[in-house]
């Protein structure tokens, strides 16, 4: 059988987020089907040899297309013709030619179509395409804008504007998600709570994020300087406010308390925002670290002071799994049965937040508790070879079939 790989990014087991998911979807589907993979690479980064390899091996067609040149830009007049358009506006962009055949006859000639995350199931949203089409929703699309909508503070004409628009655009993505679910033969999301906000249907499997761990659980040792460790895609709004909501409303509390300590930002495009903070010297900015891995080893505590957003935080899992205790909102840790005080330390306002981190900075013995819970949580439920033993026993089995 064949199936068509639609992707806004490249896999990368390295990766952001919805990289790794699409990583892990991709290898298990190799099992079962042969692939043709088509991307919109909205990254703006070409793929390493080590990834076009991999894309190589596993699939039987690439075809990689810079976001710049596969979504075209419009005009004065077209902007405000979208503003009427019952699409979102990520769904009612113009698309250049090459990309847009290159897609459709690949759909057509394909036995099922996997699309990643909503922005790009407007390429395939045809009623003959219904009953083949698979989605991907790592994280509910509405629940995110409208969140995204309650820490958008607008303080000129032009920003009140957008916020108008962006609130009016929300309620076109909470239909069209709802429409994309229905169409679609099966909706994957990554968590019980993302099912049960995008709708009551059969057709919604949970396959949850899959995380890299060590094979043991770590020691936890004094660390001098202590290292609090923030890591994501450093252009991504939700991790730009938590960044700066860090910076601005918690970290001068514990600086206050324990000199000794610095705040490490890893990640890849930063915003001119998050280089700014860099100017204070407790604060260290990383970009582009070939292994992630030598981020979390050297951490002391990881923080996930997320405000918006939506799905599961690969951060966190990555960090459980490395052994690092960690600090969260009660959002930033949603979609996972771990319980606080247990598996990390939960605190919403900046002194609960402050507070906790210097909790867990002071106390070795409760890094470590923290730690031994998160990792045997991760080991038990996050592994990539659960992950890829639901997609092929829980559903790809009987699409095959």
């Amino acid at each position: 059988m064949k199936l068509l790989f639609l992707s806004p990014c490249i896999p990368n087991p390295n990766g952001t987020g919805w990289e790794q998911r699409a990583f892990h979807f991709l290898k298990a589907y190799s099992e079962l089907f042969d692939i043709t993979f088509v991307c919109c690479n909205f990254s703006g980064k070409s793929p390493t040899l080590e990834q076009r390899a991999f894309l190589d091996l596993l699939c039987s067609e690439v075809s990689i297309f810079e976001y710049s040149s596969a979504i075209l830009k419009n005009g004065s007049i077209k902007k405000l013709l979208r503003c009427f358009s019952n699409k979102p506006f990520f769904a009612s962009a113009s698309f250049d030619s090459n990309f847009l055949s290159t897609v459709l006859k690949n759909a057509e000639e394909a036995d099922l179509i996997h699309v990643s995350r909503l922005e790009l199931f407007s390429l395939v949203s045809l009623d003959s395409y219904s009953q083949k089409t698979i989605l991907d929703l790592d994280e509910c699309h509405f629940t995110l804008f409208k969140r995204r909508q309650n820490y958008h503070f607008a303080r000129d004409f032009k920003l009140k504007l957008e916020k108008i628009l962006r609130g009016l655009d929300s309620f076109r993505v909470k239909y069209y998600q709802a429409n994309a679910v229905k169409k679609s033969r099966i909706t994957f999301v990554s968590s019980e709570i993302e099912k049960s906000r995008i709708a009551a249907s059969k057709q919604i499997v949970v396959v949850p994020n899959a995380a890299k761990l060590l094979l043991t659980i770590p020691k936890i040792k004094k660390s001098f300087p202590k290292r609090i460790l923030f890591v994501g895609n450093l252009s991504a709004p939700p991790n730009i406010d938590a960044v700066i909501f860090f910076v601005e409303k918690i970290f001068s509390k514990i600086i206050a308390r324990d000199s000794n300590c610095e705040f490490h930002i890893v990640g890849r495009q930063p915003s001119q925002k998050i280089i700014a903070l860099t100017k204070h010297d407790k604060i260290k900015l990383t970009i582009n670290l070939p292994n992630i891995e030598e981020a979390y080893l050297n951490a002391t505590i990881v923080v996930v002071p997320m405000r918006f957003g939506a799905g599961t935080k690969l951060k966190l899992l990555e960090a459980f799994g490395f052994g690092i205790p960690c600090v969260s909102t009660s959002l930033g840790c949603e979609g996972l049965s771990i319980r606080n005080k247990e598996h990390l330390l939960i605190a919403d306002t900046p002194e609960e937040f402050a507070a906790a981190s210097m909790q867990l900075l002071e106390n070795l013995d409760l890094q470590q508790k923290i730690a031994d819970s998160a990792w045997r949580y991760v080991h038990q439920y996050h592994r990539p070879e659960n992950i890829r033993n639901n997609i092929l026993e829980r559903f790809l089995s009987d699409v095959k079939s």
